[in-house]
Formats: structure tokens, sequence, C-alpha cells
């Protein structure tokens, strides 16, 4: 469906999941860093203006789905030489 520029100054509310729990929908994986030894993702949240994307741990809280990792992982292989890769 068409999001038009009122979509992006009025975003969605978080989405409560079964443990009382606020989650964000990801629209898409941006770029992929190494920081300090972690893994981060830039993520687009859905329904929010560029402005709104965040870094985000691939381990821990499970903001990223591990499916989604490895579907972007797979897209943009990491040089390990680099240590910091972005796309």
């Amino acid at each position: 469906a068409f999001r038009g520029a009122d979509d992006r100054r009025n975003p969605p509310g978080p989405i409560i999941d079964e443990e009382g729990k606020e989650r964000y929908e990801i629209e898409k994986l941006l770029a992929r860093r190494v920081r300090s030894g972690q893994v981060q993702y830039l993520v687009r949240w859905e329904g929010y203006p560029p402005e709104e994307d965040t870094w985000e741990p691939a381990e821990g809280d499970g903001s990223v789905p591990v499916w989604l990792q490895r579907e972007f992982d797979a897209r943009h292989p990491l040089d390990a030489a680099e240590g910091d890769y972005e796309v």
C-alpha cells in the first residue's frame, strides 16, 4: 500500500506482545557494523522517517530477528579484514 507523507508524521505506536512488552516492526535493515566486538544493524522502523533509524545489537534483547540478520548477511557478506562494514 502507498504511504503518504502524513504516515511519516504520525508513526504507529508499538505492538504489545504476549508478555506485555512493547515491540516495533522493522521495515528493513540498512547496514551492519562492528563496534567493540559487537555486531550492530542499522534499522529502519516501519512507519518512521530515516532520522528515526537506530543501531541495534545483533544479540541480546532480540531487537533484530535472527532470520532477518541472516537474510541481510547473505546479501552483504562481512569482510573480516575491514572490521566495520556499512552498505
